[in-house]
């Protein structure tokens, strides 16, 4: 299984929530996989001092803003590309 060439596949618009601490994934694994994305419309947060868990359950007012700004990136601006 390689998430980078899977990502590369991915062309409709794509949201990766991570938590910064998560063991089984590291953050730059997870940069990688984003950079991969074939998506134009496509964003990366990373949830600090979060663990392998619910990014909705740990911070759920963050969460819901990265799910509307992806949302409304697609309905109102047309594409693009966002590293937090």
């Amino acid at each position: 299984h390689r998430p980078v060439d899977d990502a590369r596949r991915v062309t409709c618009p794509a949201l990766v929530l991570h938590g910064e601490q998560d063991r089984r994934a590291t953050v730059e694994q997870v940069r990688a996989v984003h950079a991969a994305l074939a998506a134009s419309t496509k964003s990366l947060r990373v949830f600090p001092g979060i663990a392998h868990q619910s990014c909705l359950a740990s911070n759920p007012t963050a969460w819901r803003a990265e799910i509307s700004s992806l949302i409304g990136s697609v309905d109102s601006s047309g594409p693009r590309a966002t590293n937090r």
